[in-house]
C-alpha cells in the first residue's frame, strides 16, 4: 500500500511543496506580522465569547438549580409552589424566545 505509485507521487509532491515553503520562509526578510490577517471585528471577538460564556454560565446555573431552592423560595415569598415555579418557567421561556431574535 505504501509503495503504490499514487502514494509515492502524492508524497513527493507534498515533500516538494514543504521544501519550497521552507526555502521561501527562510529567505523572507520582511515582518511575519504581514502574514497575520487583521481581525474583521478589531479584536473584540474574544470579549464577546467570554461575555457569552459567563451569560450562559449564570443563566443556565439559575435555571438548572431552581428546583433545589423551590421550597425555600415558596416559603420566603409565602406563595404556592406552582406560582413560584412560574418565575423559572418565565426565565426559561424568555431566554429561549430572545435567542431567536439575536440570531
Amino acid at each position: 500500500m505504501l509503495s503504490s505509485p499514487c502514494f509515492v507521487d502524492t508524497f513527493n509532491k507534498a515533500l516538494e511543496f514543504s521544501v519550497s515553503l521552507v526555502i521561501f520562509c527562510v529567505g523572507f526578510s520582511g515582518d511575519w506580522e504581514d502574514f497575520i490577517p487583521e481581525p474583521p471585528d478589531g479584536g473584540w471577538g474574544w470579549v464577546i465569547v467570554i461575555a457569552s460564556f459567563f451569560n450562559n454560565f449564570i443563566l443556565d446555573g439559575i435555571a438548572y438549580c431552581f428546583g433545589v431552592f423551590l421550597m425555600e423560595y415558596a416559603y420566603y415569598f409565602k406563595s404556592s409552589v406552582g406560582v413560584t415555579s412560574l418565575s423559572n418557567a418565565l426565565l426559561c421561556g424568555v431566554y429561549l424566545l430572545i435567542g431567536e431574535t439575536i440570531l
